[in-house]
């Protein structure tokens, strides 16, 4: 069975910008991989200039590292082209993410549904 996993951004000061959608990933480094593409797919249209922050040094540090192949990982060479095309996109680690906080009321408020189902 493919595993599901809700991602999300949240833009300080904005949050009409913020926003969260379902993924296709079974670790969490994918998951984050994902999320900082979801968040820049949406976000380079309506910013002019923004920093996607992870908590996931791993991560980070693989996006800033060597470019990858497209075969060998799609996903990070397309953030990694992203960020060469969008030189006013950059990504950074912090410990705290306050997605996180986003991602937990959408968890339970999809949790009380089901339960009300």
């Amino acid at each position: 069975m493919e595993r599901r996993t809700l991602v999300g951004y949240v833009v300080e000061g904005s949050p009409e910008l913020n926003d969260v959608c379902l993924v296709k990933a079974d670790q969490s480094d994918e998951a984050e991989l994902e999320a900082v593409a979801f968040a820049i797919q949406e976000l380079k249209e309506k910013l002019h200039r923004f920093t996607v922050i992870s908590d996931h040094e791993s991560v980070v540090s693989e996006i800033k590292r060597g470019r990858a192949r497209p075969s060998s990982r799609p996903r990070l060479a397309q953030v990694q082209l992203e960020l060469e095309s969008h030189q006013s996109i950059q990504v950074d680690f912090l410990g705290k993410n306050p997605a996180h906080t986003l991602l937990n009321q959408k968890k339970h408020a999809l949790d009380r549904v089901r339960r009300q189902t």
